[in-house]
């Protein structure tokens, strides 16, 4: 069984810190990859956006996210 190891020795050690860093590192680009920057103003019918929020609803979502969802979607 380990033994577990104290808090002194914890901060000491190199190789948690370097794992500390790479993971902040990734939650940081995992962040700026969902975040929003750009503004879209977009024409459509009325009765493609009535189907998209009805969809949209049908999904439990809120129709712009929906749409931002598809958009994102298609651009992969």
């Amino acid at each position: 069984m380990k033994k577990a190891l104290g808090l002194k020795t914890l901060l000491e050690d190199k190789k948690y810190w370097a794992k500390f860093e790479a993971e902040m590192a990734q939650r940081h680009e995992e962040i700026a990859a969902t975040r929003k920057d750009a503004v879209l103003h977009l024409r459509m019918n009325s009765r493609d956006l009535a189907r998209l929020k009805e969809k949209a609803a049908q999904a439990g979502m809120k129709y712009q996210p929906f749409i931002a969802a598809l958009l994102r979607q298609a651009a992969r």
